[in-house]
């Protein structure tokens, strides 16, 4: 069986107790409740029970404590998926919209991506009214509202 990490020194409970009412997030301050319950000299796997997670969350939770601190613990959003169009092709894009006329294959040109994905993206906003659909077929061009 591997050894148990150890907790930061430079907190105490009381300390991490305070953070945690102040704290407006409600998954910091269970996390910080059972550090602080860890530190108080409680186990883990009663932090883990009165926390309402696994033993390897709370292990997880104190390598986070230990590394950043109280607001090592709070919730952090994914970044998110990166921006599909670079700084070039989001001007040029911008210059077809201002030019008054869009068409299918202008923009399959300038993003790269494929034709039907297009034609579906340029369907959905003229269903939320933020283009208007002329034509059909190959002749079939958008403009703004």
């Amino acid at each position: 069986m591997a050894a148990a990490i150890g907790g930061r020194s430079d907190y105490t409970s009381v300390d991490l107790r305070r953070f945690a009412r102040r704290s407006g997030d409600p998954d910091q301050v269970r996390r910080l409740l059972a550090v602080a319950l860890i530190l108080d000299g409680g186990s883990r796997s009663e932090a883990a029970k009165v926390a309402g997670v696994t033993l390897q969350i709370v292990r997880d939770w104190v390598l986070r404590f230990n590394e950043g601190g109280p607001d090592g613990l709070a919730t952090h959003r994914a970044p998110g998926r990166a921006a599909i169009l670079n700084d070039e092709q989001r001007a040029r894009l911008a210059e077809i919209v201002e030019a008054g006329r869009i068409t299918n294959g202008q923009v399959v040109d300038v993003t790269g991506a494929n034709r039907n994905t297009v034609k579906k993206h340029l369907q959905m906003l003229v269903s939320a009214s933020h283009l208007v659909w002329h034509g059909s077929g190959k002749a079939t061009w958008y403009s703004r509202v």
